[in-house]
């Protein structure tokens, strides 16, 4: 496999993954059927349209929220039978009650996420009246949200601070603050390096590039004498000097403006040297595979 092919097979988030720097995780969760009084006028004996808004705080769960996908929502019951009869095919949660007005959910999206007061902010909108609002305190069922959520876990501040600054790039990335979440993760392999150099003693001198600091350490780590033969070694160290340059013009206050392609193929390049560094992988494919 060549950088090429594995840089295809692995889009996105991927490489976080491999890191476990991001990770995905199912959730449900109930819906408050609790109307905002100020878009709907509220009349608990009448039938009609409710929008009501949710947060969802995830304080004590995840460090921060990427990504939230809304999977499923509606009606269920944690008795099996009961749910069997709102729900004869037991799959899907259901989006209306079986009365006569036909009450039920009709609307249940993600509003936005709020990294730093940590909530996922919900709205939507229910046909009913206060019997559907109430029903989970005087019946089974009850309203719920499954989604699918793309986290930063809660123990990323236990990490080494170069993947603490690789979280931090991709939460930058999510502003579309690019520039400054391309150096913020090239900040990370830079750290990585000195890291290395203090924590192994190893003999490299201080002041040469960072380039010839990383082929030492690669070297060293991989035990190997002719890296012109090492496939991984001569691939990332070529796309390396292209991306080490863009950093450098950013450093330098050079008017460049970068895109998600640039900040993609960083990620790969500086976790492809981790991977390959920290658990001795020689090709791509054991790369990929990790």
């Amino acid at each position: 496999m060549t950088y090429t092919q594995m840089k295809k097979k692995n889009q996105n988030d991927e490489f976080f993954y491999k890191l476990k720097l991001i990770l995905i995780a199912k959730v449900e969760f109930e819906i408050d059927l609790d109307p905002d009084c100020d878009s709907t006028e509220y009349d608990k004996h009448k039938y009609k349209e409710y929008v009501f808004f949710q947060k969802e705080y995830f304080n004590e769960m995840y460090n921060s929220i990427l990504d939230c996908y809304i999977e499923d929502y509606g009606f269920k019951s944690d008795n099996k039978e009961e749910n069997e009869k709102i729900n004869a095919e037991g799959s899907e949660l259901k989006k209306t009650i079986s009365t006569d007005f036909g009450d039920g959910i009709n609307k249940f999206e993600l509003q936005g996420i709020d990294n730093i007061n940590k909530t996922l902010n919900f709205y939507g909108a229910f046909f009913g009246d206060s019997a559907i609002m109430n029903m989970s305190n005087f019946s089974d069922f009850k309203p719920v949200a499954v989604c699918l959520i793309g986290y930063i876990p809660k123990n990323i501040k236990e990490k080494e601070f170069y993947y603490q600054l690789l979280a931090e790039s991709r939460l930058l990335l999510e502003e579309d603050k690019i520039n400054l979440a391309f150096f913020t993760a090239f900040s990370a392999i830079d750290l990585y390096i000195n890291e290395w150099e203090e924590n192994r003693q190893l003999t490299i001198e201080k002041n040469r590039r960072l380039k010839e600091k990383l082929k030492d350490i690669f070297k060293t780590k991989l035990d190997i004498q002719d890296l012109g033969k090492h496939k991984v070694w001569t691939s990332l160290i070529t796309e390396f000097d292209r991306l080490e340059s863009l950093r450098n013009d950013i450093a330098h206050g050079r008017q460049i403006e970068l895109h998600k392609n640039d900040y993609n193929e960083l990620i790969i390049v500086i976790i492809s040297f981790i991977l390959a560094m920290e658990y001795q992988l020689d090709t791509f494919e054991e790369i990929n595979n990790f």
